[in-house]
Formats: C-alpha cells, structure tokens, sequence
C-alpha cells in the first residue's frame, strides 16, 4: 500500500515566497507605470525584506542588515545613509533607556516598590487589578517588551510562590505577557517601533508626536485593552470563588526593607528624566540627549554601583541593529518618494472603490433628499444629475 508523501511545511513556505517574489517582481517591474528606477529597486528590496519576515520566517536583524546593505549596492539609495543609521537619534534614545532599564534592574528598586504595593491587596482579584496597572506603568520606564519581561520575573515567581494555587498561578502567568504587549503601546519608548513611526511622521507632516502627544493619543486606548485582557482572564480561568481568594498577610519579621540611599537616587534620576521627557516642548533639549545624561548618570560605581561596562550588557544590540536597518528602508522609501507614490495609489484604489459602490443608495437618497435648491423654489421635478451608472435605476 503505496504511503502518502507529506510536504515539510519550511519547503510550503519556501514555494509560497517564490510565488510571491515572482509575482512582485513582475508588477514593480512591468505592470506598474511612472516609477523611476531607484523607486522600483527600493520597492523591490521592501517587499523582499516584508517576504523574508513574515513567509519565511527568518531572523529580523540579518534581514534588515541585509536589506539596508543592499540598497546603495542597487543604487537606491546613497552609502551615507546606511552609515548615518547607526547615529540616529531613535538609536541613541533606545541605547540610554536599555541602559537605565539595566540600572533599575540591578539596583532592584522597580521589584521592590510593585512588592510594597501588591502587599496592600488582600484578593486575588485586587491582585489582579493592581498588578495591570503597575505593568501598565513601566512601559514609561522600560525601553522593550523582553525588557520589561525580564524585570517583571522576579515579581511573578515571587507571587507565585506566595499564592500556591496552580489555576491562580496559570492566569497570573498569561496576566503578565498579555499586559506587557498591550500596554506597550502607551508608551513612545515603549518599543522600538514606535519611535521609527514617530520619525516618519515627522519626516513627512515635519512635525511627529512627542513624549506627552503619543500617551495622549494612544495611552487611554492601551489601559482600555490592558484592563479588558484582566477581566477576561479573571472571568474564563478564575471562579468566583478563586477570585476572591484571600492572600495570605505578611509576618511581621517579612515585612519590607526600606528603600536604601542608593535606590532613592536611582529612582530620583528616573524620575527626573521621565519629567523632562514630558517637558520636552518647554525645554526644547531632544528625548535621545536627555535620555543619555540619564544613562551616564545612572551607570556610574558611585551612584548605583554599576559601572558603565556591566551596564552596557544589558543592551538588546540585536535591537538596535535592527532598527538602524529597518530606519535605512524606511529613509530609502522617503527619499526615493517611493513612500508618497504608494500613499497616492492607495488613495486612488480607495476612492475609486467608493465610486463603484452600487449606485441604489446613492439614487434612493437623491430622491428622498432632493438638493437644497429645489426645496427652496419648492420645484417639484427631480431632474437632477445621478450619479447611478447607465441603466441601473429607471427613476434616475
């Protein structure tokens, strides 16, 4: 009996790209009109990079490295403008606010401080809901996802520990990388990502949002899905009565150290830089500047106790470079104007499909609400124009 032969799902993958880089290729190159030469390269090499991330599933960074190295090769772009890349001032911002994250989470402070407060609730479901908005609360603080993941462990195990119920324990488990990812995007340094569209909409309105604009646009839509994801997970993996578990009172000899000297500082200095990033308009000095005095503050033997070298391992380079190549492509599409021909076209598409919406609606509406003048010289013809194409509706 013959067996079925079974296709490894990286060589689906693999054909799928093919197909889809034929296919692109052709209409950058042959179908579509008016593109310069540099436009159709630059074109070619983002929808590359976009195949290359989400078909195939490869490495962000060597993709975007790649890409970025490729478009002055092609002649897309200029040399100068991959070397600037790694001198942007999103880098830099990323670069001081990974290392302050690595200041706070040496010197302890940020675990020490959600633990004070936690100690407060007496429920599980108070538990919950506190726990929400401190995670909510550093994406002001903490430049990445994984950061904020990796400061936040402690706190979990520790909860954990403390609560000893596996169903509890199994939702506070989804609580907290749920509420990392939603809430991030409160936040202007809440991801890398951010701060690259901020630079783009700069680029092309020559004004973008600042620290204080980007959390009044997109924080209350952030704390909105951050406080839905914890009453959904109290609600489908919780009981009312697992919600409303007691959690067991601190003995008096566990009760909390106090903050040290050290930590006061640590926390004045961050304190301080999140003000003047929210001041930013007033003072006019850049996020990156302010973030990088921080950063030299902070990581110094005397202040925290961390020296700038065991500070620097803290930084998510891989991160870094990915933005710097991800910038590239971006500034390839702007420069080239390959950004403003897309947008235009799209536009086009848009209006164009609104156009052949059926014309039924259009015409009903027309005669129900005749045009302004012929209700003031109370005309009783409906003589005019339709916008009904030929022969679909008599009455026009």
């Amino acid at each position: 009996m013959a067996t079925e032969r079974t296709v490894p799902l990286a060589r689906v993958k693999q054909i799928v790209a093919a197909i889809v880089l034929a296919f692109s290729a052709m209409l950058i190159f042959l179908a579509i009109d008016d593109l310069t030469l540099k436009m159709r390269l630059t074109l070619a090499v983002f929808v590359a990079s976009i195949t290359a991330w989400t078909i195939l599933d490869l490495p962000d960074t060597p993709v975007a490295l790649a890409a970025a190295a490729l478009l002055p090769v092609a002649g897309a772009i200029d040399e100068d403008v991959l070397y600037r890349s790694l001198g942007n001032d999103i880098v830099w911002l990323m670069l001081a606010a990974f290392v302050v994250a690595g200041v706070l989470r040496q010197v302890g402070v940020i675990e020490q401080i959600i633990r004070r407060l936690l100690a407060r609730f007496a429920t599980v479901r108070g538990l919950f809901w506190a726990l929400t908005l401190l995670i909510f609360a550093t994406a002001f603080i903490i430049p990445s996802t994984s950061a904020r993941a990796a400061m936040l462990a402690p706190v979990y195990l520790g909860l954990a520990t403390a609560i000893g119920n596996t169903r509890v324990n199994r939702a506070l488990a989804l609580l907290f990388p749920s509420v990392i990812l939603l809430s991030a995007g409160a936040s202007l340094i809440g991801a890398g990502a951010h701060l690259v569209a901020a630079g783009m909409m700069e680029r092309l309105q020559e004004k973008g949002p600042d620290f204080l604009g980007w959390m009044a646009l997109a924080g209350p839509f952030s704390l909105l899905c951050s406080l839905l994801a914890c009453a959904v997970l109290l609600r489908l993996f919780l009981t009312r009565e697992e919600r409303a578990i007691a959690i067991a009172e601190r003995d008096a000899d566990e009760a909390p150290t106090p903050l040290t000297r050290q930590q006061w500082t640590v926390l004045a200095v961050t304190g301080a830089m999140i003000l003047l990033f929210a001041a930013q308009p007033m003072h006019g000095i850049g996020m990156p500047l302010i973030g990088i005095a921080a950063a030299l503050l902070l990581a110094n033997q005397k202040v925290s106790g961390l020296p700038l070298k065991a500070a620097l391992k803290s930084v998510e380079w891989n991160l870094l470079l990915f933005l710097a190549g991800t910038l590239v492509i971006g500034e390839a599409l702007l420069e080239t104007g390959t950004a403003k021909v897309l947008a235009e076209r799209m536009v086009d598409l848009a209006g164009n499909s609104i156009a052949r919406t059926p014309g039924l609606f259009r015409c009903r509406s027309r005669d129900t609400f005749p045009p302004r003048h012929h209700l003031a010289h109370g005309a009783g013809d409906h003589s005019h124009t339709c916008a009904c194409p030929a022969g679909r509706s008599p009455r026009c």
